[in-house]
């Protein structure tokens, strides 16, 4: 699995448990390459005892996927860089940085950095580097 692609496809949607999916992709099903994050808001008792009540990172294929495991995410205006910890790194297939490139126009753009706030709210993950 390469630890860089570019993305030609970026959202960002309510999921029906209360919570926040953000999806970057390259749109081309014969390489399916993304990065998604997923968060739900007010996990159930037995999620946080599970330690489910962090956020979902999933790259490819549900087999390199996994709750927390993310020392932190940093937005810049062209690209975004992921940095895993030991964990993370573990269920990602060994790798422990990864960047998805893009580029969104101001909304676009916006859209994601408000819904990447929103996903790691709290947890102490996420800073914008982005110039504006």
């Amino acid at each position: 699995m390469k630890s860089e692609f570019t993305a030609s496809c970026v959202s960002v949607d309510e999921i029906e448990e209360g919570g926040i999916a953000l999806w970057l992709a390259d749109a081309d099903p014969v390489k399916e390459e993304y990065l998604t994050f997923q968060r739900v808001f007010e996990p159930d008792e037995q999620s946080v005892r599970l330690g489910l009540n962090r956020v979902y990172a999933e790259r490819n294929d549900q087999g390199f996927s996994g709750y927390g495991g993310i020392e932190s995410v940093s937005l810049f205006r062209d690209h975004l860089e992921v940095h895993f910890n030991g964990k993370g790194s573990k269920f990602m297939g060994g790798l422990s940085t990864m960047k998805v490139s893009f580029e969104l126009d101001a909304a676009a753009f916006q859209k994601l950095r408000e819904g990447l706030a929103v996903c790691f709210d709290g947890f102490g993950k996420y800073h914008v580097e982005a110039d504006f």
